[in-house]
């Protein structure tokens, strides 16, 4: 991650040391595909014939090459929260980015 943020010549500005939010993104990734693989209907949609929903090479269940998240009412909390509170979120928050 770190190295595709240089390439893009942008900058971060981390909360955290930037190793330890990484590990946390790439932990909430495997919780999703780990939810995914307890989620029976999720399961039966995407392995029925003609489904909108496939896997990625790594296990996934995408529909339209998007991440499915699963009912899991926790997970979908901590991934909006995540999204809100992030540096790299275009949301108008504490900072007024307009």
């Amino acid at each position: 991650m770190v190295s595709e943020i240089g390439v893009l010549r942008l900058c971060a500005v981390a909360r955290e040391p930037l190793g330890l939010e990484a590990v946390d993104r790439a932990d909430l990734l495997s919780r999703v595909r780990l939810a995914q693989e307890k989620d029976d209907g999720l399961i039966t949609a995407s392995k029925a014939e003609g489904s909108e929903y496939h896997f990625a090479a790594n296990g996934t269940i995408l529909v339209h090459g998007r991440v499915c998240v699963p009912k899991d009412e926790e997970l979908r909390r901590e991934i909006l929260s995540e999204a809100h509170a992030s540096m790299f979120s275009i949301h108008p928050g504490a900072t007024k980015m307009y």
